[in-house]
């Protein structure tokens, strides 16, 4: 009897230490999903802006206007655990890239005029039907970028549509 009490004194304690021993960290690789379309670690550079078309008629883009033009030739550069810019908003940590392929009613977080998304994606250089891209969510908020090809990505911040290029 007292070999039956040995033995499941033994396996209790196994259990407990088991039990208590400290799980491994969770992962902390932010790399991009292996279903990302394209490639977009490395140095993109700002080229092109416009003002959104979600803009009401009649309201002051002066300082608008000046956001997209101060942003030009702005390089920001997609790392798998951050995005390094010397803007404040785009530069961040923790990225976390998620694949995105929306029709063009959701580009722009969903921002493009009502009964014109396709129309306006496509004079912007989109594909037509969906659009291949990525949510970015970091240390100062959330983004979407929508893949024009393999080079080229547009993302909107602050009522400014911007275009990023590949810098080679």
């Amino acid at each position: 009897m007292a070999c039956v009490y040995r033995s499941i004194a033994a396996a209790a304690a196994a259990v407990f230490l088991v039990a208590a021993a400290p799980l491994p960290p969770p992962s902390q690789d932010n790399s991009p999903p292996r279903e990302m379309k394209y490639p977009i670690f490395g140095k993109w550079e700002i080229t092109k802006y416009v003002l959104a078309p979600w803009i009401e008629p009649g309201e002051d883009t002066k300082d608008i206007a000046a956001d997209g033009e101060h942003h030009l030739r702005l390089s920001i550069t997609f790392a798998p655990d951050k995005v390094i810019s010397k803007d404040n908003t785009l530069g961040c940590t923790g990225a976390n890239y998620e694949p995105t392929d929306f029709p063009p009613d959701y580009l722009f977080q969903g921002g493009l005029p009502e009964g014109e998304q396709a129309k306006i994606a496509a004079s912007y250089g989109l594909p037509a039907g969906n659009v291949p891209g990525f949510d970015l969510d970091c240390s100062t908020g959330l983004f979407s970028y929508h893949f024009a090809n393999a080079d080229t990505l547009l993302f909107a911040l602050s009522d400014v549509i911007y275009w990023l290029e590949r810098k080679k």
